[in-house]
């Protein structure tokens, strides 16, 4: 069974998004794909199972038939206290590694949200773990400038080498795609390179769900429960040109946040409403209820002002789930862009590249592929 380690340099790289899009495509070429996250209690905490989103989503998709104890194994030091080293907690897993080898061609293993040891109280870093579980390694990093992306994945080359099969370098702004595809690529060509896969920011990924909207708000929707799962990209409290037509009722209301879907035609472009949040707790007048009917157009109140909204909004991030599957493909789709995806399993010793591609259907217009 072949251990595949996926680490991320910092928040919001993507990293359960790119690991579940992984598993998938291996799936996809018959790989029995298992996953394990090891948790490590922090060293004073008296917390017996540290809460983790990405245990109970991966055992839902990627191990079902396995516990959650196996899945997400908490790991101690002696004594029960939270220091252990590295050789230990490879011990540790080694039994769970065994057990499901018999049925699993590839352990996915997902890191933490920052492959560096950047908190004193945390027992271990994913350096030291890859290296004492002579794990394969994927980096998924989001790109913030040329200078800092680099000194990253120096870095990482550094502690690394050879362990390393790919390098997934997420939300890139589209403008900047072909700079930091040439800028990277010169900056690394003296390093023995693995496939590097370029992915810019992409509305389509990082889109709620109506349903967090009004979870994130602490609304009531008053319209359009059965367009709960509809995407969000983005919202806004003017947008006056896109209230035409039967929207422009709307302008009368100054208590109001549009919900704006993805662009329509891929990653740019126009967007169209999906929603609006009336603020204040002011109920909307029956004229406005009819009009939004009409419109099949999902009436959300909220108490809070518009600014409080605004606030909730933004600080509460997209939350991956069961129904984020459309995500899933999407992402799957932009790692396959030019090939990149065939050298990363050639990497990995799995054979020949399945015919077919897998990067069609992205909208993406007027962008060469980066290679």
């Amino acid at each position: 069974m072949r251990l595949l380690f996926l680490g991320s340099t910092g928040e919001h790289a993507g990293q359960s998004l790119v690991t579940w899009a992984f598993a998938r495509a291996l799936e996809q070429r018959g790989l029995r794909v298992g996953f394990l996250k090891p948790l490590f209690p922090k060293e004073d905490s008296e917390e017996k199972s540290p809460r983790d989103e990405d245990c109970e989503l991966f055992r839902q998709v990627l191990a079902s038939q396995e516990s959650l104890e196996s899945t997400c194994p908490v790991l101690r030091g002696e004594a029960g206290c939270g220091r252990i080293s590295a050789q230990e907690a490879a011990r540790l897993l080694l039994p769970i590694l065994q057990a499901r080898s018999s049925y699993i061609d590839l352990m996915m293993i997902m890191g933490r949200k920052e492959i560096f040891l950047d908190d004193p109280a945390s027992p271990i870093s994913d350096v030291s773990l890859v290296q004492a579980l002579q794990a394969d390694f994927i980096l998924v990093t989001r790109y913030l400038d040329l200078p800092r992306t680099l000194y990253s994945l120096l870095s990482v080359f550094s502690l690394l080498g050879s362990r390393i099969k790919a390098i997934v370098l997420n939300r890139i702004p589209h403008q900047q795609m072909q700079e930091v595809s040439e800028g990277i690529r010169a900056k690394l060509s003296g390093h023995a390179m693995p496939p590097l896969f370029f992915v810019p920011e992409d509305p389509f990924l990082s889109a709620r769900s109506l349903a967090e909207v009004v979870a994130a708000t602490q609304g009531e929707l008053l319209l359009g429960h059965q367009k709960a799962g509809d995407l969000v990209a983005s919202w806004s409290m003017g947008a006056g040109h896109l209230l035409s037509g039967d929207m422009a009722l709307f302008k009368r209301f100054y208590n109001r946040i549009l919900l704006l879907g993805p662009p329509e035609s891929g990653t740019e472009g126009p967007t169209r409403p999906v929603g609006v949040i009336l603020t204040a707790g002011r109920r909307p007048p029956p004229v406005l209820l009819d009009a939004a009917g009409r419109m099949g157009l999902p009436l959300l109140l909220c108490s809070g002002d518009t600014f409080a909204t605004l606030e909730q909004l933004e600080r509460t991030p997209s939350r991956l789930s069961r129904e984020s599957e459309p995500k899933v493909d999407r992402m799957i789709r932009w790692l396959a862009l030019g090939g990149q995806l065939d050298e990363l399993w050639t990497a990995l010793g799995l054979g020949p590249p399945v015919k077919g591609d897998s990067s069609q259907s992205l909208g993406y217009e007027g962008q060469e592929t980066v290679r």
